[in-house]
């Protein structure tokens, strides 16, 4: 789980992400352990747009399996929902980076990309 935000926006926004962040990490969990309403609500969104596009319940639940199984989805090394771990994301501004040398700021630090700091930490997917 992230969100997106500049550094202004997150100093403008600071007293609602304190309140939002939380509520999207108890949402995900509550989304992980019982996706059957969530699941079928977004089933029939797809239905009522009527569009090309089509959306199952088998598709649903095949891909929360592959998001599951892939871990796609689960608590960081501090056992919070939707924390970053600073070390993977280190590792993955110095893969970028080899791989888009040219569009990546060669001082950006894995600190100023993300924080966990409007986390919940007792919010977890851990027993």
């Amino acid at each position: 789980m992230s969100v997106s935000a500049t550094s202004d926006q997150i100093a403008r926004n600071e007293k609602c992400l304190q309140i939002l962040i939380p509520a999207l990490q108890q949402a995900m969990k509550d989304f992980l352990n019982s996706p059957e309403s969530a699941i079928a609500r977004i089933v029939d969104a797809a239905r009522q747009f009527n569009s090309m596009w089509s959306y199952s319940p088998d598709q649903a639940r095949a891909a929360l399996d592959i998001i599951l199984n892939d871990g796609l989805i689960g608590s960081e090394t501090s056992g919070a929902v939707g924390s970053f771990d600073p070390q993977r994301t280190s590792e993955f501004l110095q893969t970028f980076r080899q791989s888009f040398p040219d569009v990546t700021d060669s001082a950006l630090t894995a600190d100023q990309l993300v924080t966990n700091e409007f986390l919940d930490a007792s919010i977890s997917l851990q027993p």
